[in-house]
């Protein structure tokens, strides 16, 4: 996948985790993550932010391992529940 620049694939990359680059204080005032904050916490979910050629390989890597997966990493069900099976074409 390739991005504009090193900002906007940075911002998909927090996305794609999970991570939210914003919050609000106790005082109503909306923070914004720096993004040495938005490196250290990707890189420590296993993202290389080193340039952005790097983000983009791991971003790809990312959403390979998401779609190529057959159960979600953690799945809560009753004794009558179903799962819902992911099974890529060709797997069969």
């Amino acid at each position: 996948m390739s991005f504009p620049d090193y900002d906007a694939a940075l911002h998909h990359a927090l996305h794609l985790c999970g991570v939210q680059s914003d919050y609000w204080d106790i005082f109503g005032h909306q923070r914004y993550a720096t993004q040495p904050t938005k490196i250290a916490i990707l890189s420590a979910l296993g993202i290389d932010c080193t340039n952005q050629q790097t983000l983009e390989q791991s971003i790809d890597a990312r959403l390979l391992s998401v779609v190529s997966r057959v159960l979600p990493p953690c799945v809560v069900a009753g004794a009558s529940g179903t799962i819902e099976l992911h099974v890529p074409v060709g797997n069969q």
